[in-house]
């Protein structure tokens, strides 16, 4: 925007426009970012919602499958991938990155969550995407070819060899809705942390849309049927070519309370590093995740609503267990805390500040909505899905001073 007091239009894009036609409700929240590839600022987002997820059992999807990636200045269409073809990798040609696109056969769910774009080498540009579906499909998309030292810096204008559009590729990572007519859901977008060896993908599953039980007698709905997970997956694959990978499945069924045997069961037992990952399960009954899981200090923070039986008797609206699950993500060990009013708590925003203390000045990080589930915190932000807290960062308590000297030849 050159002028922030007289805005204008730059651009706008329809599901009439060119190559655009697969958009749905436009539920996933555009990411500006810079990739190696391209010369300008790109955009990406998610193909949206298709409200024949509102159905129970849903009904198949006709929109919002698929991932776009566009021209932040232009709006020209640079990249999509969308249902088709038979594989659960593609790639594309310098015609086709735009048209016809990457087509994938499993990519038959709408994809309302944001997208979670990933920087391993930390020079300011993007190197792969992931991205979830209601289906429970975890989809992860290269942007950058494997190269130990780039060239040039990110945004300087120079395009990387193997890292165009055309060269963008995109891959099934995880398929972990589950048997069943009605799958485990992914809303929000998985949360990526990243390791020397692995990247660490964490997700948790539920229906926002259906979160409160309708009650037929005792009878519940297909939505309050089934049983929701966090899901911790190991991205071993940290290199550029995502179609050596093979997608990491959970064929439970939606509706048992069961942990495939791709994953450690850490519901109630430390993970111990072995399978794909591990899962941490929603125990109580119609539980589900309702908000983006956010990583800080070693712990991953992310809210769940469990629908009440409303009382006949009362005319206060129930809006059901609004819980706060702080989880230890290499280990799964989870602790929860119930907020205060109940509902549908917002996504945990979290960060680092500059604060002054005793005159010094250090940052320090923070977190909004997370709650505290620990014994000694004390105050109203301990249980509130808006307040406002120090995180508590894990530190091994058998942690010894080193000392230590040099000698050098004279």
């Amino acid at each position: 925007m050159s002028d922030p007091l007289v805005p204008k239009l730059l651009w706008k894009k329809t599901n009439a426009s060119a190559g655009l036609s697969e958009l749905g409700q436009t539920w996933s929240q555009p990411t500006v970012v810079r990739v190696r590839g391209y010369v300008n600022p790109v955009l990406i987002f998610g193909g949206g919602y298709d409200p024949n997820q509102d159905s129970e059992p849903p009904s198949a999807d006709t929109m919002g499958r698929g991932i776009f990636i566009l021209d932040a200045v232009t709006g020209g269409l640079l990249w999509r991938a969308g249902p088709g073809g038979s594989a659960s990798t593609c790639t594309v040609t310098a015609a086709t990155a735009s048209t016809t696109g990457c087509q994938l056969q499993k990519m038959v769910y709408s994809i309302p969550a944001d997208i979670t774009p990933v920087d391993r080498d930390f020079d300011g540009c993007i190197d792969r995407i992931y991205a979830s579906d209601t289906g429970g499909n975890i989809w992860r998309v290269d942007l950058q070819a494997k190269v130990t030292t780039p060239s040039g810096k990110c945004g300087d204008g120079i395009v990387l060899a193997g890292s165009e559009p055309k060269d963008w590729q995109a891959t099934l990572l995880a398929e972990v809705g589950g048997t069943g007519a009605t799958k485990r859901k992914f809303f929000f977008p998985p949360d990526v942390v990243t390791t020397k060896t692995f990247d660490v993908v964490l997700a948790t599953t539920g229906d926002r849309e259906h979160p409160l039980r309708t009650v037929s007698g005792t009878t519940p709905t297909n939505a309050y049927a089934i049983f929701n997970k966090f899901y911790m997956i190991k991205d071993t694959n940290v290199g550029g070519d995502g179609s050596v990978w093979t997608s990491v499945t959970d064929t439970t069924s939606s509706t048992a309370n069961l942990v495939d045997a791709n994953f450690f069961d850490a519901t109630s037992s430390p993970y111990d590093g072995t399978l794909k990952g591990f899962t941490v399960k929603l125990g109580n009954t119609g539980e589900k995740g309702v908000n983006a899981p956010a990583t800080i200090g070693g712990f991953t923070f992310f809210g769940t609503n469990q629908p009440v039986v409303p009382d006949a008797a009362s005319c206060e609206p129930n809006l059901g267990t609004a819980r706060g699950y702080r989880v230890n993500f290499l280990t799964g060990e989870a602790k929860t805390v119930i907020f205060d009013g109940g509902g549908l708590p917002p996504s945990p925003v979290t960060g680092l500040v500059e604060v002054t203390i005793n005159g010094e000045k250090r940052v320090v990080p923070f977190i909004i909505g997370g709650g505290n589930p620990d014994a000694d915190c004390v105050g109203p932000d301990c249980d509130s899905a808006l307040g406002g807290l120090k995180p508590s960062i894990p530190i091994k308590g058998d942690r010894r001073r080193t000392f230590w000297y040099q000698e050098r030849d004279k």
